[in-house]
Order: C-alpha cells, then structure tokens, then sequence
C-alpha cells in the first residue's frame, strides 16, 4: 500500500474493511504516515503493542518513528488489557484513553499545535476476529457514541478500526457486517475501494501541467510507484503540446494548476475542454471553490474534481480510482 490510499478525514469514525493481516498492517502505517505529514496527533492502540517483534516491524515503516515519538506526535498505546476488559462488557480502560486525548487535544491548542487526533484502535478488529461480535457491537457503539460526543463538542478526532471483512461475511444470514458498520460514521473496504491490482494491472496515462519542479516529482514518484504512466511539463503550452499530440494515445486525466506561468489553468482547461470535449481535466489551487464555481461549466472540469491545496496524495488517489472501474 501507498501511503495513505484511504482518505481519511478528519471527525470520523470509520470502519476499515480488510482481508489479510499484511494489508491491515499496511492500512495502519499509511493513516499514521499520513497523518504526521498532516501535522496530526496520531495514536496506534493495538492488542499486538505489546510485542516487540510486531512493533519492530511497524516502526521501520513510520517516518522518523522514534523522533515523532519523542517530538509527542506519535503515541504507542498496548490494547490488550482494553481488549480483555471489553470481553467483560468493561469499558473503563477506553474512557481513560478518552479523557486522555481530550487533554492532549487541549494541550495541543495551548501549545499552538495542529488540534487533530488520528487514532487507530484495533480492540475491535480481534472481538470481531474472535468471532465475539455482541461485545464487538458494543464496543463499536461505546466508540460511535463517544464520537458524537467530540462531533457536538468540536472536537477533531478521527478513529479507525479495522474489521477482518471474511469473518464477518461468515454467515450472512446474521448480517453482522451491517451491525458493526451501523455503529460507525462511514465503511472503507480496502479490496473493493482500493485493489491493489486494479490500479497495478491498467495503465492510466496522466498528464500533468504543474510550475514547480519539486511538486511534480513528487507526483511522478507517487503515482510511477502504482504503475500509473506520467507526463510532467512546467508550462501551459507544453500541456497543450502533449494533449493535442494526435500520434499520441491520449490521457485518462489531464492534471492541471491554476497558477501556470503562462496561461492560467482555467484558461488552458477551457481550450482543452473546446478541442476535447470528453477529456477529463482535474484541477488543483488554493482558490475557494465558490470563487471558481460559475465558471467551471465553460472548462469540462466537474466540481468534484477540483482539488483544494495543500491535500493528501491519498485525496488524489481517490480522485484518480474511478477511472479504474
């Protein structure tokens, strides 16, 4: 997995849908990757926190893992005794850890931090895989409610739990997927949203118009590690150069900024959208969207492809994966 190929936002309590222990694995190091990058406070809470071995292999993955921890953006949390007590119908362990992140969330907006907690919280994740789905649905509304909670008071807290998608499909005559998903804010099923091979196996071909030589080799080296073909000018007249190639085999998506030196990226999307009507333009730029609203019509680009800056790669990326289906 990419980091981060699930954008998760910010106030959620989301659900995460995997079928392997090394796609689970991944999930986690990409969400607390993306979220450092973010500026987050971010917390693994783990029933396997407690083993070496396990945590070994996980730090190797996680930018500058011991600095960040150190630096108090990163926080280790063992879950097996939150695990044992929730198999007790006890939930005292979770409010401490509640009213811990509170006070770290405070703490962070005394301090002039970013006031954003990402948690990834796996108790569960092994209820489930255990196959004791009531204390799991229980446990799944105790976190449900406590969102709401955070929600009604602003504060910004997004947890996410992995659940074993194969086990809960089981026996689909108890529905125990529905159960589980119903006590949270939205689904993620990291085979169906985000294939490994359905971006691997097609050969998307974009083309990119972006001013700063740093920013598209970071696309480049982004999106060349999916197998995505990439074509990265500087300019508007290149961009126009390499869309209008007729020997050429076309773009799935034409990637534009709307501050281009030469032509700006509406001006260049409406020339694209007159010739190509079909093409698909994204944009990225740091201009309100309700600025741009009236004239996107003109330009072929949906709203929804309009990328505000700064944003994830993982925001890309989902921008990018309905061409694959």
């Amino acid at each position: 997995m990419s980091p981060s190929l699930v954008d998760l936002s910010s106030k959620q309590h989301v659900m995460l849908l995997y079928e392997t222990e090394d796609r689970c694995s991944e999930a986690a190091v990409a969400c607390i990757n993306d979220g450092l990058r973010d500026g987050q406070f971010c917390v693994y809470a783990s029933v396997n926190a407690y083993d070496s071995s396990h945590l070994s292999k996980l730090s190797s993955r996680i930018t500058n893992y011991n600095q960040n921890i150190e630096d108090g953006n990163l926080k280790i949390v063992n879950f097996r005794p939150h695990y044992e007590s929730a198999l007790k119908g006890d939930f005292t362990p979770f409010i401490k850890l509640k009213i811990e992140l509170e006070k770290i969330l405070l703490q962070r907006i005394n301090e002039g931090k970013r006031d954003t907690i990402m948690v990834f919280a796996d108790a569960a994740c092994y209820l489930s895989h255990n196959r004791q789905f009531k204390e799991c649905v229980a446990l799944e509304k105790w976190w449900q409610d406590v969102h709401t909670e955070w929600i009604k008071n602003n504060q910004d807290i997004t947890v996410i739990c992995p659940h074993p998608s194969s086990i809960l499909m089981e026996d689909p005559s108890l529905d125990i997927k529905s159960q589980i998903g119903a006590q949270h804010s939205y689904s993620i099923d990291l085979e169906k949203d985000f294939p490994v091979s359905a971006i691997q196996t097609k050969q998307i071909r974009i083309l990119i118009a972006e001013p700063e030589m740093d920013i598209r080799n970071l696309y480049d080296a982004f999106l060349d590690s999916l197998g995505i073909e990439v074509v990265s000018v500087e300019s508007g007249n290149k961009c126009m150069e390499s869309a209008f190639d007729t020997d050429g085999d076309g773009y799935d998506i034409i990637l534009l900024d709307s501050h281009l030196n030469d032509i700006g990226g509406l001006d260049l999307a409406r020339r694209i959208h007159e010739r190509m009507p079909n093409q698909r333009i994204v944009l990225t730029t740091t201009l309100p969207l309700s600025q741009i609203r009236n004239v996107l019509n003109s330009t072929g680009i949906n709203p929804e492809d309009v990328l505000l800056k700064p944003f994830k790669f993982s925001t890309l990326l989902s921008v990018i994966k309905p061409i694959n289906h």
